[in-house]
């Protein structure tokens, strides 16, 4: 199954996951731009940079009978660095190294996992104080984008609405804490930097060209884990029974995407944004 949960043997074998990961996207898509000419946008690179917030929207069990939220959810910090190639005038491929903190507080716990013990999982006692959590994902996507309108034929300003879809792996780094001594609740640090789940993305936004290779990106993501584990407490039932939950996080992001491409001029525009050759003798 796509979502499982998998505990890691430690940092180390972390590490070379994700330096793997890097390297093989790092080389198809730089192969991939060598073996073509690069003569027009479809047949460049992309790099893109976002940044902007992410927040935990609800935990949902996989009935849907409802939904949890146990915290007074709240936003943090989202990135992503991404590396992308038009295939189509209309489609393109893409993954990126991305981060999201999200966070949340509450004045008077009320949570399903209160002295319930449960063999190999975190466990908490009663929780009389008001609670924190705090919680690191960084990881790994490979994405499709599909734009409405062909990108090679965009003038500029031209905004170019897309749907994105994206799968790939988020790493947990974890904190459970008091809001008034600061102090790390026990029981919920087994699972700091040892926990890996499948990562599940819906999104959509839009692409604006600010110049021949700069472009701006606004997007909108929903992101789905099948794990229980967003809040840093786990679900369970009235009878103390564990709950098959789905957590859903969301992230809205700005950013710049570059085009590494070399165009012949009018190639794939109108002549009036063409890019020129970029020699001190090249004719206006």
């Amino acid at each position: 199954m796509f979502f499982c949960a998998i505990k890691k043997q430690g940092a180390k074998s972390n590490s070379t996951m994700r330096i793997r990961s890097i390297i093989t996207a790092f080389f198809f898509f730089f192969s991939v731009t060598i073996c073509l000419a690069q003569k027009d946008l479809l047949q460049g690179i992309n790099l893109g940079v976002e940044l902007g917030v992410s927040r935990l929207l609800t935990e949902m069990p996989k009935d849907l009978s409802g939904t949890i939220n146990e915290f007074d959810n709240q936003s943090g910090l989202s990135y992503s660095i991404q590396l992308s190639k038009y295939v189509t005038p209309h489609w393109e491929l893409g993954t990126g190294l991305n981060g999201a903190t999200i966070r949340g507080y509450a004045e008077n716990p009320d949570l399903s996992a209160e002295g319930v013990y449960t063999p190999g999982m975190i466990s908490i006692g009663e929780m009389d104080e008001p609670l924190e959590y705090k919680n690191t994902l960084n990881g790994q996507d490979f994405f499709i984008r599909y734009f409405f309108k062909d990108v090679t034929s965009q003038d500029h300003f031209n905004f170019n609405p897309f749907l994105k879809l994206s799968g790939g792996y988020i790493n947990y780094n974890s904190e459970l804490i008091y809001s008034d001594s600061g102090e790390i609740v026990q029981g919920s640090q087994k699972n700091q930097l040892k926990l890996t789940t499948g990562l599940f993305k819906l999104g959509t936004g839009f692409k604006a060209w600010l110049s021949n290779r700069f472009q701006l990106i606004t997007s909108l993501d929903f992101c789905f884990v099948d794990y229980d584990y967003l809040d840093v407490v786990h679900n369970y039932t009235e009878e103390g029974e564990r709950q098959g939950v789905i957590g859903i996080y969301g992230e809205f992001k700005m950013g710049f995407y570059f085009n590494v491409t070399s165009f012949e001029p009018g190639k794939g525009r109108s002549k009036k944004f063409s890019i020129p050759e970029y020699l001190p003798f090249q004719k206006n």
